[in-house]
């Protein structure tokens, strides 16, 4: 038999290896279920009485007492060995017995006299079941004075077999216990090294031989650093990459012992140091604004690391999580908490539910809802940290921080128009004048005019007399934005606070074919991308939260906020589904329009309004002011362009978004008091085209988890000037309470 160790994990690997083997030659069924076998589970002895302090030492007659237990059959007998050899290579001499409990003598001379212990015995006990498997090994160190202290690497955990990977930056846990203490359980020291190719025992020395440490620095271990015994852990940084290393600790008590001997399968961890290590599992952390996924599992406890995020002051924020694990592995539990005071602080929680500045107990929840947090004076509050940390079951960590403030919107201005289309720039000719507009009307200047032109002001570069047109948002209050050469920042969440409501416009090329940076100028991604891609404060998500009313228009919304989710192959690009896991909690169409299930991109033509579009609702606008059928352009309705043809101009289909699947979404089915009732109101529907009559095309979001969102899939410029007015108008004076000066348009 090898050492107690490693010889008994070897010999449980290799009779659940004859068993298995055994039972399928013979077709056997004992302990299985419908024909599936069960593994027999490994019997479990611990060591229940030793002896207490003696006094002297020259008492050496001990009794213990031990007991065992199988989970699926019964314990037969037991074995003991008393100081087993501690090399790889060195047989035990085991003594099998029936019985629980033993008297034990030891000569005179094996123990010091003074306050130290010196000469330490070690008495290993296993049990064996009725069907021949042998227990982990429970053991003891004592001398004539003392129990000795015990320590155990937690996680990562020791293998014995090989090196752990790990990243320069690793976390390593442990436990101690001191079975006699009197004030406390725990040793009252550890001591560790950490041993390289460049010290003395060198890594590779120490691993073929770990008990060679007890040899060269027993018994006060000088040179080595020291932790409380109350630590738990311990965070070894700038590790050097393509380097081995082994780290060891041992524990003391009061007396002076330390635990017995250097194990690669307890107290000793070979670690092996690689920067493309996947260590621990991998988290993501995401709500309604924001998304992050980091790119390995690791300790990111460095604050360049941190996931920096603003969210709504005075609200509850929600935040959930995911894991991804390597391997072979599971997570076996998290931890989270808020303002640590230190990472290493391990005290409990005084209150489960309200001391949020120390770690949570380990739970496989994914979610928790933080209270609210105020704002300061200036509407910004100081930095917080939410601190997250998931463990899987070979006892690797990662931790993850949020650094967060939170903002109180002033909503001091009534209205901003965000222009996050790409339509084509003028192009300057000979004089100073601009070439004329072509391709399909309009260019990204017919469409400012379209929008919020004044109107009626002299064309430069147009034939004599060519006046504006008002567009359809003059006579209200509003700022506008184009973010075609802006940068990310400039959306900032302390810029959309100053604004109650947000027209915010999109089109589907800009979204399709947009390749650079944002902020680039042409051919940049929409602002809307840059938002909702992974890992980006989303200030529109955010402000939207905090109670802001948003218009989302134009098509090309979904696609620009989704296509960063889309699987790299196996879906067509113009559908986002939630059975492919691109249209799901977290990703802003279905966290704020509330589209859920499928949207799909397609050719279209008129939208007609919904027969469900009827209101009721309390606060509902008059759904009757809708006009009834959103209709093409044609030569009778809208006059032609300065410069444009027909074709270009009246056309008889667009791009639109859409939902292709039903999409019924009640809330109030949790809260028996309220009424169950429909919060995501279908206002219009599509009319052909390849999409085809009656998907749901522009809807009115108006439930409880955040402020109104009305969605057009649409562009509003395809239709008659007529009826996008009335739209515009339905929406911020029926529904948003805004007003207008009566200025012709």
């Amino acid at each position: 038999m090898k050492a107690f160790v490693r010889g008994t994990l070897r010999s449980g690997v290799w009779l659940c290896l004859v068993i298995v083997a055994w039972c399928a030659a013979s077709s056997c069924s004992e302990r299985g279920y419908m024909g599936v076998l069960i593994p027999n589970a490994r019997p479990t002895v611990e060591i229940t009485q030793w002896p207490a302090q003696s006094g002297s030492p020259s008492q050496y007659a001990f009794e213990f007492s031990w007991s065992a237990s199988d989970a699926d059959g019964a314990v037969t007998g037991f074995r003991w060995a008393v100081d087993p050899p501690r090399a790889a290579a060195a047989e035990t001499l085991w003594t099998a017995t029936s019985e629980n409990r033993r008297f034990f003598q030891f000569p005179v001379d094996s123990a010091g006299t003074g306050p130290v212990a010196h000469r330490m015995h070690t008495l290993v006990v296993e049990a064996v079941d009725d069907r021949g498997a042998w227990s982990p090994p429970a053991s003891v160190t004592f001398d004539a004075t003392t129990i000795a202290p015990t320590v155990a690497i937690s996680g990562p955990q020791p293998s014995g077999l090989g090196s752990r990977l790990v990243a320069p930056t690793v976390q390593i846990h442990w436990t101690g216990r001191d079975p006699d203490g009197v004030t406390s359980k725990l040793p009252v020291e550890y001591k560790y090294r950490v041993f390289s190719v460049s010290t003395a025992p060198s890594a590779a020395d120490v691993a073929a031989n770990p008990d060679t440490l007890r040899t060269l620095f027993a018994p006060a271990y000088a040179g080595w650093d020291s932790l409380p015994g109350a630590t738990t852990s311990l965070t070894l940084s700038g590790l050097t990459p393509r380097q081995r290393y082994l780290f060891a600790i041992v524990a003391f008590d009061t007396a002076g012992a330390t635990s017995p001997g250097f194990s690669l399968f307890e107290n000793v961890l070979d670690l092996y140091i690689d920067t493309n290590a996947s260590i621990g599992p991998q988290l993501t952390l995401f709500n309604d604004s924001f998304y992050y996924r980091y790119p390995s599992g690791g300790w990111f406890s460095e604050p360049s690391s941190f996931v920096q995020q603003e969210f709504p002051a005075d609200l509850p924020i929600p935040l959930s999580w995911s894991a991804a694990n390597s391997s072979g592995t599971y997570v076996q539990s998290y931890q989270w908490a808020v303002d640590l005071s230190s990472i290493e602080d391990i005290a409990p929680r005084a209150n489960e539910l309200t001391d949020l500045s120390h770690w949570s107990q380990p739970t496989t929840a994914t979610n928790v809802l933080l209270p609210p947090f105020e704002a300061a004076a200036s509407g910004v509050s100081a930095p917080h940290y939410f601190y997250l940390k998931a463990t899987d079951d070979i006892g690797y960590q990662s931790l993850a921080v949020i650094e967060f403030r939170c903002r109180r919107p002033t909503f001091e201005r009534d209205l901003l128009i965000v222009n996050d289309t790409g339509f084509p720039l003028d192009k300057l000719v000979t004089g100073g004048c601009v070439d004329r507009p072509r391709g399909t009307w309009p260019t990204s200047a017919e469409l400012d005019s379209f929008l919020v032109a004044v109107g009626d002001k002299p064309w430069r570069c147009y034939p004599t007399g060519t006046r504006s047109v008002p567009g359809i948002f003059v006579g209200y209050a509003f700022d506008t934005v184009s973010t075609r050469s802006i940068a990310l920042g400039a959306m900032s969440l302390g810029r959309l606070d100053r604004y109650r409501n947000i027209v915010w416009i999109t089109d589907i090329t800009r979204a399709r074919n947009g390749i650079n940076p944002i902020g680039s100028g042409a051919f940049s991604i929409p602002m809307l991308r840059a938002l909702t891609d992974p890992g980006v404060n989303n200030s529109l998500a955010v402000w939207i939260a905090q109670g802001g009313r948003l218009w989302l228009m134009g098509g090309g919304a979904a696609y620009a906020s989704l296509i960063s989710y889309k699987p790299s192959r196996g879906t067509p690009d113009n559908v986002f589904a939630e059975s492919t896991g691109e249209l799901v909690a977290g990703r802003f169409p279905y966290a704020f329009p509330h589209w859920r299930h499928e949207i799909t991109l397609n050719s279209t033509t008129r939208a007609a309004k919904s027969p469900r579009a009827v209101g009721g609702w309390a606060g509902a606008p008059d759904y009757a002011a809708l006009p009834p059928l959103l209709a093409e352009k044609t030569a009778a309705t809208d006059a032609l362009p300065p410069y444009r043809v027909n074709g270009e101009f009246y056309v008889t289909s667009h791009v639109a978004e859409y939902l292709s699947q039903p999409t019924r979404l009640l809330e109030g089915l949790d809260t028996p008091a309220s009424p169950v009732r429909s919060a995501l109101d279908t206002l219009y529907v599509t009319q052909g085209g390849l999409a085809g009559p009656n998907w749901p095309v522009m809807t009115l979001y108006h439930g409880d988890d955040c402020a109104p969102v009305v969605t057009s899939g649409f562009p509003i410029w395809y239709f008659q000037r007529a009826h996008a007015i009335a739209l515009v108008d339905w929406v911020l004076q029926d529904f948003w309470g805004m007003t207008r000066r009566p200025v012709a348009r």
